[in-house]
């Protein structure tokens, strides 16, 4: 049996030698150019624009994360757009069913409430947040403070305007410096009827979580004209 059982062996040896078995193969160097089934995913580099790639280097400079040079004329847009938005919000009362009125406690006594027909606008949360979107947080949250707020469960509720009184502010006469590419220093002086208001205020404007604000609470109910100076 014993020879038997060698013999086996030495039948198999051969076998697996016809056929290419063995280790010496596996340490066989690849041929050059090819690309081995060993080789990971990643050391192909994807290729942009073809269906199921992925782009995985970072945008270079001056592609989409940039962030664009203010213009005058685009201040002057950002300025009256902030603007009108306080007015409307925080004055004007313009975003409510007037025909929608509660009467709560305010100031010692009784107010009118009208309700806000903003569909999304629910709390006064939500308030301060469409506020950010042209003011920084701290002005957003100053403008919000103007009114009074009735949070209920039909909607948010807020003070009837009392009279708006007149625009004294005619025209803007302002100094723009850019101080980085997200930030401008603006020296802004009010005028009317050809004489200056007030002392010249600064005011920043500022790039935050992707999109333009103003640390100043612009509000007017008209496109205020604005003269730039160098």
């Amino acid at each position: 049996m014993k020879r038997k059982w060698i013999g086996y062996v030495v039948l198999l040896a051969a076998i697996c030698l016809l056929a290419g078995c063995g280790t010496k193969q596996e340490q066989l160097p690849a041929a050059s150019g090819e690309i081995t089934e060993s080789a990971p995913m990643e050391s192909v580099p994807s290729v942009s624009g073809q269906p199921g790639s992925e782009i995985t280097e970072s945008p270079s400079a001056g592609t989409s994360g940039e962030i664009p040079e203010v213009t005058e004329k685009d201040l002057e847009d950002a300025i009256n757009t902030a603007s009108r938005f306080a007015w409307d919000w925080f004055c004007d009362n313009i975003h409510v069913d007037h025909s929608d009125v509660i009467m709560d406690d305010y100031a010692g006594g009784e107010w009118s409430y009208e309700r806000i027909n903003e569909g999304n606008i629910r709390t006064v949360d939500d308030v301060v947040r469409l506020a950010e979107q042209y003011f920084t947080e701290d002005v957003a949250k100053e403008l919000v403070s103007y009114k009074q707020w009735l949070e209920k469960e039909n909607g948010l509720y807020v003070s009837a305007t009392d009279g708006l009184g007149d625009p004294m502010i005619e025209s803007y006469t302002i100094q723009m410096k850019k101080d980085s590419p997200t930030q401008y220093t603006l020296m802004v002086t009010e005028m009317f009827n050809g004489e200056q208001l007030v002392d010249p205020y600064v005011v920043h404007y500022q790039y935050e979580n992707g999109h333009w604000v103003f640390d100043h609470a612009f509000m007017c109910c008209f496109d205020v004209p604005i003269q730039f100076e160098k």
